[in-house]
């Protein structure tokens, strides 16, 4: 993915992209995203919590924005004065460039596919890193993503774990998703200082208990 390339300012593509996603959230339930080795007292629940917020939620994203997506690129008009009566004023939505989405272990799917669609709305290529703590639902994403987007080149999926991170943050991006603890958030926020880049904090203190590989 460039920065500022033609092909991330037409959002024409983008309900295609998002008709493909709605299969991938499909395909999660089918290929693993509720099947993770949950202690037996947990089962019946967390399978009920994970397809509600993991599935439902983005599929509610999906359906909503591909209605709305056309009046949200649209071009909104704008008051004119006496100066501009003969012109055209009118306010035309462009996409940022190259957004990066860090998702969290807790919601490992959602976290990163729901802001994943709000970016490909607004025209933007994205770099997805999944939690690697959710090793099971990262690589599920790893392996969803390039089967169900046309546009691979620009949604790439970036696995592993602070190595990986750290060389990310390197690189400079448009804009920055972080959903984590404040420590990671506070590394996030000095990485991005340093191209000025603007960052969406969602940050928890955390009192985690997981199971493995989940």
């Amino acid at each position: 993915a460039t920065h500022g390339g033609e092909h991330l300012r037409a959002l024409c593509f983008a309900p295609a992209e998002f008709t493909l996603l709605r299969w991938s959230a499909v395909a999660g339930v089918e290929d693993g995203c509720l099947h993770h080795p949950f202690p037996s007292f947990l089962l019946l629940q967390s399978g009920h919590n994970a397809y509600s917020h993991e599935i439902l939620s983005v599929l509610g994203e999906l359906a909503l924005t591909m209605d709305k997506l056309p009046s949200w690129a649209a071009p909104q008009p704008v008051k004119k004065n006496l100066l501009m009566i003969r012109d055209e004023a009118y306010i035309c939505l462009e996409p940022l460039g190259v957004v990066l989405i860090i998702g969290t272990w807790n919601y490992p799917f959602v976290l990163v596919v729901q802001p994943l669609i709000g970016a490909i709305a607004a025209g933007n290529a994205v770099v997805v890193k999944p939690s690697e703590i959710s090793e099971n639902t990262a690589q599920l994403v790893a392996d969803l993503l390039p089967q169900y987007l046309d546009r691979v080149s620009l949604y790439p999926v970036v696995t592993g774990g602070a190595a990986e991170m750290k060389a990310l943050l390197t690189q400079r991006f448009d804009h920055i998703l972080y959903t984590g603890n404040s420590t990671v958030g506070k590394i996030v926020m000095a990485a991005a200082a340093k191209h000025l880049t603007p960052v969406t904090l969602e940050p928890w203190v955390s009192l985690r208990r997981r199971w493995p590989g989940c």
